[in-house]
């Protein structure tokens, strides 16, 4: 989905100059980070900037452009984290497709 896209939903559903799509980007890395501050995991914490495609401080340019380690498992155990967070009391998706729960 383009930005404009979410751009246009967010003004037809008045949340004009409220929220912006790249602050998505933001909510995540700074809830993420929140969360692993307790446990003080920096390995961590440059997985989820590489998640952003951010360039981790302290990294050289070099490791940057050339390491192609994907963390895919510990990728997956973020993104499921954060689709539970902000999932959390929202309508099942089969519900909405089977029409149960329609305003």
């Amino acid at each position: 989905m383009s930005t404009n896209a979410m751009e246009q939903l967010y003004r037809r559903e008045g949340y004009r100059d409220r929220h912006v799509p790249h602050g998505w980007r933001t909510a995540f890395l700074t809830i993420m980070n929140e969360h692993l501050e307790d446990s003080s995991r920096d390995a961590d914490i440059r997985i989820l900037d590489m998640m952003l495609a951010h360039k981790p401080k302290g990294v050289s340019g070099s490791e940057f452009a050339y390491n192609r380690a994907k963390f895919s498992r510990r990728r997956r155990a973020f993104a499921g984290q954060w689709a539970s967070m902000i999932s959390r009391g929202l309508v099942h998706p089969n519900d909405l497709i089977d029409g149960q729960n329609r305003h």
